[in-house]
């Protein structure tokens, strides 16, 4: 009621991209423990780079935010008239 459609966006989707962001930064360092941990026991090694990181964070960070922000601003465009009357 008298907010931005970018303003609730941000309200609606701020949490989850704060989850989102700790998950990351919790789960990088430790797939990065336990596969330098699994690579040492070959015969043949590869050395872990961040860029081999990022091809499995990045996309699902995408898609994480494509769907958080599809349904965040198909909630703040709803008429909250019509949404008050149903409840």
């Amino acid at each position: 009621m008298g907010a931005t459609h970018w303003q609730l966006v941000r309200l609606l989707s701020g949490e989850y991209v704060r989850l989102m962001v700790m998950a990351i930064a919790f789960g990088a360092p430790a797939a990065w423990a336990l596969n330098s941990l699994l690579l040492s026991s070959f015969a043949q090694r590869i050395d872990l780079t961040i860029g081999i990181l990022l091809i499995g964070v990045l996309p699902i960070s995408l898609l994480a935010l494509a769907t958080i922000g599809t349904q965040t601003i198909k909630a703040a465009s709803a008429n909250p008239v019509d949404v008050m009357t149903s409840e």
